[in-house]
């Protein structure tokens, strides 16, 4: 289910008011007790790209028997407000990111990607490489979440994957 901690959960692990600023500071650059999957990280971003608006992922459209429909998947809009100047100031981060921040590895000339590097520390054993991202950045299309275990930084090794998906969505899209 993940895990984003609240005060209460924090007072439960570390005791009434014992956590310190430092944890707080581990949790903003999403170190420390964050835990979320790469699902999770594309609804989060699919709500960014769909100005609060995206929908709910789904394993199956729908199972044949023969010819005859047994299950047919009814898609599901999620709704979370989510404040316009807010969005604008998110999305220009997550664009110059890759124009100009550690995602620059993702950056393509014909389509503007906006995303998010991340390098899960993995002790003992190597970093995971996280990139999030969604294209193109001014009219969203597509959301990737990449995640490459005990592969070192994002920018280095998720980012150019990234970029890849992006162009091959959008060359069999015919864009």
């Amino acid at each position: 289910p993940g895990n984003v901690p609240s005060r209460g959960w924090l007072d439960s692990r570390y005791g009434r008011g014992r956590w310190t600023s430092g944890i707080l500071l581990n949790l903003a650059i999403g170190q420390g007790e964050i835990l979320a999957t790469p699902l999770q990280i594309a609804l989060v971003y699919g709500l960014i790209a769909g100005n609060g608006r995206c929908g709910r992922p789904y394993l199956v459209e729908q199972i044949d028997s023969a010819g005859c429909v047994v299950y047919q998947h009814q898609p599901e809009i999620l709704s979370v407000p989510i404040d316009t100047k807010h969005l604008t100031a998110i999305r220009k981060g997550l664009t110059r990111v890759v124009e100009f921040g550690t995602a620059r590895t993702a950056h393509m000339h014909n389509i503007a990607i906006a995303g998010k590097t991340g390098t899960a520390e993995n002790p003992p054993r190597p970093d995971h490489a996280w990139f999030v991202c969604f294209a193109p950045a001014d009219e969203p299309a597509v959301v990737f979440s990449i995640l490459i275990e005990n592969a070192g930084h994002g920018g280095a090794v998720a980012a150019p994957i990234a970029a890849r998906l992006v162009e091959a969505w959008f060359s069999t899209a015919g864009l």
